[in-house]
């Protein structure tokens, strides 16, 4: 994983890299909110994630464990190795 977008696009669904402007530097808010209401449980906590990410701190109410609970293994993995080196947009 080299960057902020390449994580994005490794989740459970590439297209929420869609929901962020790379290089305007920028997080496309209402379709990022209309994302939650429709994405799965499992999309919506990866994407939760990302917002973490992306922010440096919580404005979703990200439960840690529902990464557990609800993200698969390959997207468990993906935090776990954002977590042991940490990549900043």
């Amino acid at each position: 994983m080299q960057n902020a977008l390449d994580l994005a696009r490794s989740g459970p669904d590439s297209r929420v890299a869609d929901l962020w402007d790379f290089e305007l530097c920028e997080m496309r808010l209402k379709a990022f909110e209309k994302y939650l209401d429709v994405a799965s449980r499992g999309e919506v906590v990866f994407a939760k994630f990302l917002a973490v990410v992306w922010y440096g701190q919580d404005r979703y109410g990200l439960d840690i464990a529902d990464v557990a609970t609800f993200l698969d293994p390959a997207a468990r993995h993906l935090v776990a190795r954002w977590d042991l080196s940490p990549i900043w947009p």
